[in-house]
């Protein structure tokens, strides 16, 4: 049995928004399959809020550029 674990990859926008991806890997370094469907975007606006959490990339970024910041 494989132990998995969390890696993150970060994307950014000019507006300051970042999309964190959740990443499940076996100790091997492979990207386990099951977690394809699972919703790992994740979309904070500048200063850390949490705006939402997605399936797929291209909806995280569409939040993340049309989403308002805080002041």
């Amino acid at each position: 049995m494989h132990k998995s674990a969390k890696q993150h990859k970060i994307y950014r926008n000019p507006r300051g928004f970042e999309i964190v991806e959740i990443l499940h890997v076996d100790a091997s370094g492979h990207q386990i399959p099951e977690e394809k469907a699972a919703e790992r975007f994740i979309v904070y606006a500048p200063g850390g809020r949490k705006i939402g959490q997605f399936a797929n990339l291209s909806r995280a970024r569409s939040i993340a550029n049309t989403a308002e910041k805080a002041d």
